[in-house]
Parts: structure tokens; C-alpha cells; sequence
């Protein structure tokens, strides 16, 4: 028994004897209490570290965040033109079958970045690379043999019917010099020889009409030389994206008004674009660069981002709540023909308005080419009519972000696009003097993805996570309270206690017990008839 009793006594030693009660109240109040607002709240303090980590000053954590490599992930689809020469001929409407994903890995970056901290601007330039991952793209492997159109021929003589048509012969002399008097606008090669060869123009010619159309294609912003021979200029998809500078943009810093952040106000420093020549309006540069949001958002909240390479402005709008990387997210997107978008800034003189649900990227890309959601999702039903092959699909072809509303970070984002050119029935040119009439043919159309890292994740739930700690360790406090209190009078017990009458004392048997329980507790015992 005595070593019984000693191991309760060396276990009732472990518990703290120097705590008081008052402050045990303290503690244990103020760990509950401020757990609780940083667990079930969005209590000021938090509220003012997102404010500061936001702002995008030199050492805030967006700031650090973005001039840092982003990692997304890329992916290319190309349509193929199944049945060519009925298309040619005006027999069949085309039947496109997507090929794809080919897969890369991309890196964004913001480069070049100089403050000025009387207008609270920074200004930068974005800066893009792409690596194929032919590991993410099997089963596919480059070698899959497409046929698709040839884009400079049809874009320079609709460009020039259009807009010169006194040229046009001129026009189809010099892009028959060029191409070898070619019998179809088509072309047949395998993906990968699209993707890293493109197009190409040979311009090493001698007609007079050839060398007039590539001193002209040789300014178009779409084209590039090859391996800076004046004499080989191509077109291909990633030579205005791939490791290059793009546009500079001056965004505001967020430090006067945090909404302000990420915002534009000008690119290449100038406060409105100069593409929109018959209407002013569509000049207009409104919402951020797409990298950049500004925190504490509400669901009702329209959010637009400005894409320079397209010359456009669009709105994201919330559609539904989702939980996505164990966070809750608001999700929002684009929709082309969303009512607060100009549908003036979708017409030009000559060929008046796009279709609903598609964008007038001609002012922007000096050729006429429109830009849709994959499959012409969201846009005109009479444009998949005239295709065979089209089949939208929100989950797949849809452009929106998961965001955390307090801070506003992206979780996960997905921009999806298509890129339609213009074909015409052109009656002096052979190959097109027989389609059936004007269609925007589809090239192709491509995902660009992010996802936060979990390590970014982590840090955006650091401050629940850390109420929840705190809202426990203040109930655990609760708890410490009874130990310490009860710790006052702590007393060891024998394990048995074995009451028996005394023999010949005179007591009785309640006078015995009380004896017994006195001794215990180290009390004088007081006579039966002393008791209050």
C-alpha cells in the first residue's frame, strides 16, 4: 500500500503548484476569446495583415509574390479539317476533329519594375516562357498529321478585299509567286511541325508583286522572321508569347485604397489604348492585369481584367460556391456576351458586327480574327451550325477563377480560348471561289491554368487555423482551472480504508466514523456534545 501511495504522490507532484486561479481565469479567458474571433470571425487585426501583405510596395508579400516565376500549365488544341475538299467545293460544311492537349509548361514572371511613390504606381513588363512536357502530353506525341489552313494566304487576301479591293489582283499575283500557285488553301503537316515551324513565307522572290506583299507582311506585328533572314518570315502561335517582354503596364500599388490594387491605368504609358480608331470608348483600359486583385471581395462584385495582347477588357461574374484545396471558393467568369461589354466595340466598317458571344480582334491583330470561348461556347448557335465537330462544354471550355473572397487570391484559374479567321468567298481566287460563303474557321484554342501551391495555400489559412489552435488551448485552459483549484486540497488516500466498531469504547457507531474521518483530514476530534 505504502508504494501505491508514493506513486500517487510523485504523479500529483507533476502538476504545477505555483498557477493561480486568477490567472488560470486570464489565460484561459483570453486564448478563448481571441481564438474564437480569429476562428469564426474576420476580426480587424486579420483583416489589417491581408490589407498589408497586399499592398504592392517593395517587401509586401504580392509584390514579392509576382516578381517571382508563376508556374502555370498550357495546353494547345489544333482543329483538323477532315474533309478538305468538300469544304472547298461548297458540298459539305467543314467537319473539324479537336487534336490535342499538347501540353507545356509555362512560366510568367514580372520583370523590369520601377515604382513612383507620388502616384503609388509600379510599373513592369510581363514576361512569358514555354517548355514542351511530351510526358504530359501522351498518348499524343507531335507525329499526329493534321490538315489546317493556310492562315497568311487567307488573311492577307480577305484583308485586302475588304479593305483595298483594287489591289486584289496584285494581291493574288504576288501570294502565287510566294506559294507556287497553290490549288488549295490547305495544308497538311503533323502537330509538332505546327507548333515549332508554323507557317512560313518565302520572300527570297523576284515578281515585283511578291516583293510588294512581304515589304507589307514584314510590319505585320503577327509575323516574325526566321533566324533574322529578312527572307523567311513565318507564322507560328508562341513566337509573340515565347520568352519574350511583353507590353509595359503601370498599375496602381493598392497603399490609398486597397481596392485600387493591381489596377491599370496605362499600358506602354499610355492612359487608353490607341487600336479602336471609329470609337473612342473601346479605348478604354478598365480592371486589373489579370495577376493582381484587390482583397476582400463579395460575391455580387463584377471584377475585370484587361488582356493587352487582345486589346480588351472583360468582366468575371460569380456564378457559384465551390470547395476547391480545401478552401471555399467563390467562382467567377467570362462570359463574351455578358451586357456590361460595348457591342459597338464588336463592329467595324467592313464587316459590321461579330456574332454574339464572340470579340473583334481585328482592330488588335490587323488581320480579321475573332476570339470565343472552345467550341464557340456561350456564342450564336448558328456559328456551331455551320460545323460539324462542335460540342461545348462549360467544365471544359469555360474562362474563370476559384477565389478566396477575403484575400482574393486565385486558387485555381483556367483562361480558355479559340482564335477564328476570317474566310470569305473570294470569286477571283480559285481556291476559295467555291465555299459556300463566310464562315470564321477555327485554327485553334488553347488553356492557360494555374493552381495555388500548397505551400501558398498553407499561409492562406494560417490565421483560422491558428484561432482554432488558440480557441483549444483556451478550453484546455478551462480545464486547468479545476486541476488547480482541486491541487489546494489534494490529500493522498489509502487505497482501503477499513472502518470496525471499537470494541468496549463507549462510542457509537456515528461517533466511531467521524473519529475515523478526523484523523484523516488531521482534525482534533471534538466531543458528540460540543457540536454546534
Amino acid at each position: 500500500m505504502k508504494e501505491t501511495i508514493d506513486n500517487k504522490m510523485k504523479l500529483a507532484d507533476k502538476i504545477p503548484k505555483k498557477l493561480s486561479f486568477k490567472k488560470s481565469v486570464i489565460i484561459s479567458v483570453a486564448l478563448t476569446v481571441v481564438g474564437a474571433l480569429f476562428a469564426f470571425t474576420k476580426p480587424v487585426i486579420l483583416q489589417g495583415i491581408i490589407r498589408w501583405m497586399y499592398v504592392a510596395r517593395p517587401g509586401h508579400y504580392i509584390r514579392w509574390k509576382h516578381e517571382s516565376k508563376q508556374k502555370l500549365t498550357y495546353k494547345l488544341y489544333m482543329w483538323n479539317i477532315t474533309n478538305p475538299n468538300e469544304f472547298a467545293s461548297g458540298k459539305e460544311r467543314p467537319n473539324l476533329k479537336e487534336v490535342g492537349p499538347y501540353v507545356f509548361r509555362q512560366f510568367k514572371r514580372k520583370v523590369n519594375s520601377a515604382d513612383n511613390d507620388i502616384d503609388d504606381t509600379v510599373s513592369f513588363n510581363y514576361w512569358n516562357i514555354y517548355y514542351f512536357k511530351p510526358e504530359k502530353t501522351l498518348p499524343l506525341t507531335g507525329d499526329e498529321v493534321i490538315t489546317t489552313f493556310n492562315a497568311v494566304v487567307t488573311s492577307a487576301l480577305v484583308k485586302v478585299s475588304l479593305e483595298a479591293p483594287q489591289l486584289m489582283n496584285l494581291a493574288i499575283q504576288g501570294l502565287d509567286a510566294i506559294y507556287k500557285n497553290p490549288s488549295s488553301i490547305f495544308l497538311t503537316m503533323t502537330a509538332m511541325e505546327f507548333i515549332s515551324k508554323g507557317i512560313e513565307i518565302d520572300c527570297d522572290q523576284t515578281v515585283y508583286a511578291a516583293k510588294l506583299a512581304c515589304r507589307e507582311m514584314r510590319k505585320h506585328r503577327g509575323l516574325r522572321m526566321v533566324n533574322d533572314d529578312p527572307n523567311l518570315l513565318r507564322y507560328r502561335w508562341f513566337d509573340n508569347i515565347n520568352d519574350t517582354v511583353q507590353g509595359r503596364y503601370t498599375v496602381l500599388r493598392g497603399s490609398k485604397n486597397i481596392q485600387d490594387v493591381g489596377r491599370v491605368i496605362a499600358i506602354n504609358g499610355d492612359a487608353m489604348l490607341n487600336v479602336y480608331k471609329d470609337n473612342y470608348k473601346c479605348n478604354l483600359i478598365n480592371g486589373t492585369d489579370k495577376m493582381f486583385f484587390p482583397p476582400f471581395q463579395e460575391k455580387k462584385d463584377v471584377l475585370w481584367i484587361h488582356a493587352e495582347n487582345a486589346c480588351k477588357s472583360v468582366p468575371l461574374r460569380f456564378k457559384y460556391m465551390k470547395r476547391k484545396r480545401t478552401v471555399n471558393t467563390a467562382y467567377k467568369f467570362v462570359d463574351l456576351s455578358d451586357p456590361l461589354l460595348s457591342p459597338s466595340c464588336e463592329c467595324n466598317k467592313y464587316i459590321g458586327c461579330v456574332d454574339k458571344g464572340t470579340m473583334d480582334m481585328s482592330p488588335c491583330f490587323d488581320f480579321f480574327v475573332s476570339l470565343s470561348a472552345p467550341h464557340f461556347y456561350l456564342a450564336n448557335e448558328k456559328l456551331r451550325q455551320k460545323f460539324i465537330g462542335m460540342t461545348p462544354n462549360d467544365k471544359l471550355h469555360e474562362t474563370g477563377i476559384y477565389f478566396d473572397l477575403l484575400s482574393s487570391g486565385p486558387i485555381l484559374a483556367y483562361e480558355r480560348f479559340q482564335v477564328n479567321f476570317l474566310l470569305k468567298r473570294l470569286p477571283d481566287y480559285p481556291p476559295l471561289s467555291k465555299i459556300s460563303g463566310d464562315v470564321w474557321l477555327p485554327l485553334l484554342w488553347y488553356e492557360e491554368s494555374f493552381s495555388i501551391p500548397v505551400a501558398d495555400l498553407g499561409s492562406k489559412l494560417t490565421g483560422v487555423v491558428t484561432g482554432y489552435i488558440m480557441l483549444i488551448l483556451g478550453l484546455i485552459g478551462c480545464n486547468l482551472l479545476l486541476i488547480t483549484h482541486l491541487q489546494k486540497n489534494l490529500k493522498i488516500l489509502p487505497e482501503i480504508i477499513s472502518v470496525k466498531p471499537m470494541e468496549n469504547s463507549g462510542q457509537t457507531a456515528k461517533m466511531q466514523w467521524r473519529n475515523v474521518v478526523n484523523q484523516l483530514l488531521k482534525k482534533p476530534i471534538k466531543p458528540e456534545g460540543d457540536q454546534p
